[in-house]
């Protein structure tokens, strides 16, 4: 899996920040600093790993995992944070949130556990000598979880009780001012508790269009990432990451290390054609852009690599049967 580079320039940035050696850090994981502050395009997952894993070998201190999950915006994560920024209630987006140790580079496992008082986010996995990253990423999950309920609320929001399966007991009372609540150490689980009311709690900036359709790109990115020996799957994660105008053969091969000809042939292997991944891309697009934004149709068509805002109407037509303006103005009436 690929993840966005600003999510490691933003915990690089902190970690500079806490005067911490970046370089000592970068050393073998194929981290240019350089490449993570001019933002290039993402970074592996393994490099990510790599760099968490000379961190704590490094500096022996499992709460920077703390610290680094609580840097964490769901502006780090594209359709997965425009579908959890939409949805109207944290239940709907439940099936959102399990996908979290992924997008932070975890190998771990989410679940959401419900009571009839309150819910908790509970992080899984194997804790083995070779899950070596295993108490530190549980932080950075249980933090993450922690920041992005108070973005999705717009508000600080009650934590009953958090749950570590590490010991770091020397550190209690510095753990206790973070999560501003009681914590435990030594548990069966880690996992971070909090009231049942905020389940079904009206959110903010919902906008239950954007979230059906959001969770519909969230779930194809389930698939990609559930199929990693389908090439087709790999194509549209790259196509996932990048601005439309990156949309092409060449670019595509070249961030998946093969020849525009093999591609070719890949993708024939699986009865698809780069043209149809590209289409379908454009009409996920084109739908995010008529439903989430007043931009106009030629600027839409443009954006998607069309000739004229003409051309864009008739495929448009072609994948949804109506014209985009139609398409726009009947989501818009459902709204009122």
């Amino acid at each position: 899996m690929r993840h966005s580079i600003r999510l490691a320039s933003q915990q690089i940035s902190l970690l500079e920040s806490l005067n911490l050696d970046i370089e000592q850090c970068c050393r073998g994981t194929g981290i240019s600093i350089d490449d993570v502050m001019g933002h290039s395009d993402n970074i592996e997952a393994d490099s990510l790993r790599h760099f968490y894993r000379n961190l704590v070998r490094e500096y022996g201190d499992i709460f920077l995992g703390v610290l680094l999950g609580d840097n964490f915006s769901i502006t780090y994560t594209g359709y997965l944070g425009l579908a959890l920024m939409s949805a109207p209630t944290y239940y709907h987006a439940r099936n959102i949130v399990v996908d979290l140790p992924q997008i932070l580079g975890g190998d771990l496992n989410c679940s959401l556990q419900i009571t009839k008082t309150e819910f908790a986010v509970k992080i899984c996995g194997t804790r083995s000598g070779e899950n070596d990253l295993f108490d530190f990423m549980s932080n950075v999950c249980l933090a993450a979880s922690h920041k992005i309920f108070r973005e999705l609320c717009d508000c600080d929001v009650l934590v009953k009780h958090v749950y570590f399966m590490h010991g770091d007991e020397d550190k209690e009372n510095i753990y206790r001012e973070h999560f501003n609540c009681d914590v435990s150490f030594n548990a069966p689980s880690n996992k971070i508790v909090f009231p049942k009311k905020y389940l079904h709690m009206p959110l903010p900036r919902a906008d239950i269009n954007v979230f059906k359709l959001m969770e519909l790109q969230c779930a194809s990115s389930d698939r990609r990432l559930s199929k990693p020996r389908e090439f087709r799957y790999q194509v549209e994660a790259v196509l996932s990451s990048v601005e439309c105008d990156s949309w092409n053969v060449e670019y595509v091969s070249r961030q998946l290390n093969v020849s525009p000809r093999t591609l070719k042939r890949k993708l024939e292997s699986e009865n698809t054609r780069f043209s149809e991944i590209i289409n379908k891309a454009r009409e996920t697009s084109a739908k995010k852009y008529l439903l989430s934004s007043d931009c106009k149709v030629e600027f839409i068509a443009q954006r998607l690599g069309y000739s004229s805002a003409a051309s864009f109407g008739y495929a448009f037509k072609r994948w949804v049967g109506f014209s985009p303006s139609e398409f726009r103005r009947l989501n818009v009436e459902s709204l009122v």
